[in-house]
């Protein structure tokens, strides 16, 4: 499972360069409060930005961990896209663990789903 478990750290990701059509990143997470209960579901889109990092999934609020359900990063682009998801820890302005650096070729996905682990998907949807 990936979590996150401090207020500072946050998935990021980047491509390695400048595409016509960014990908796109869907990630769904659930909220632990510090007793262990699930206190909210979430989830967020984002759109690539060229070779300039985005944030892909945010921290969670203080004390709360923030478990990642499931994640897919879809290229949309007509060229294959390189990209890199990582944590990222702003309080130390650094790279804490780095999840994936991979080639997607167009309208491939990359994904993750909590309890299966990282795959990646072709064109068809099947999985690699």
């Amino acid at each position: 499972m990936i979590t996150i478990d401090k207020g500072t750290l946050e998935l990021r990701g980047i491509l390695a360069a400048n595409v016509t059509t960014q990908p796109m990143a869907n990630v769904v997470f659930s909220d632990q409060d510090p007793q262990g209960a699930i206190t909210k579901y979430g989830s967020k889109q984002t759109s690539y930005n060229h070779s300039t990092y985005v944030i892909v999934c945010a921290s969670p609020p203080q004390n709360f961990v923030r478990n990642i359900e499931s994640l897919q990063i879809y290229n949309a682009d007509s060229a294959t896209v390189t990209h890199r998801l990582f944590m990222y820890d702003t309080a130390l302005s650094t790279s804490t663990m780095a999840f994936a650096n991979m080639a997607l070729l167009t309208t491939e996905v990359f994904g993750y789903e909590n309890g299966f682990g990282f795959y990646s998907m072709t064109s068809t949807g099947a999985r690699k």
